[in-house]
């Protein structure tokens, strides 16, 4: 039965079946070979619109999202009777394995806060911490509180509470990983609410 629809990037459309363009395919396997070596798709962009012959089947240049759908397009390793294959199943798996790595990167480098979504402006506004910043910020009126100081505040109130669970967890609190305070936080404190002056902070903590 005749394949319908457009032919991916490296395909054109004869006897019923999808077949490799001999241009776009040629430039699909130069991108796998380049993600293989630079392992980084800003880099496969920037050599590839280097090269006035390498462009998008519109003629406009290459993008990440669209070296990513060409990396991530499983059809192009070949399926019988429908897709002829562009590059080896190795190849393939290999950059799968790059992109995967790449992802964890990108989300470990995200900065971790641990009062995040629970730290709010006399205002009303949710204080957040902006990238590079050290302070959480009102996003309504801008006031600003030093995340050290605010975590020294709530160590100091974890510790004035009669729970003896309580006063253990800040005792503990300088030697626990950033995961584990995160979770403490979760799991103790409601709330934790900065005056508009910058005089009071209140830590509703919940007793465990």
């Amino acid at each position: 039965m005749p394949l319908s629809g457009q032919a991916p990037f490296g395909y054109k459309q004869a006897r019923g079946r999808f077949m490799a363009d001999p241009n776009e395919a040629k430039i699909c396997r130069e991108i796998f070979e380049l993600f293989i070596e630079h392992k980084r798709l800003k880099s496969v962009v920037d050599i590839l619109n280097n090269h006035k012959e390498h462009r998008t089947r519109s003629g406009s240049q290459f993008t990440s999202p669209t070296v990513k759908r060409i990396l991530t397009n499983d059809r192009i390793i070949g399926i019988p009777g429908e897709y002829d294959a562009i590059i080896g199943r190795d190849l393939f798996a290999k950059c799968q394995t790059i992109l995967t790595q790449n992802k964890s990167k990108t989300v470990s480098r995200k900065p971790r806060h641990v009062f995040a979504g629970r730290t709010f402006c006399k205002c009303g506004g949710k204080m957040l911490v902006p990238s590079k910043s050290k302070k959480y910020t009102c996003q309504q009126c801008k006031d600003k509180i030093y995340a050290s100081d605010l975590e020294a505040v709530y160590v100091d109130q974890l510790s004035g509470r009669e729970s003896a669970q309580l006063s253990e967890l800040a005792r503990r609190w300088i030697n626990l990983t950033l995961e584990e305070r995160i979770y403490v936080v979760s799991i103790t404190t409601k709330r934790i609410e900065v005056d508009e002056k910058l005089s009071r902070i209140i830590v509703t903590v919940a007793d465990i």
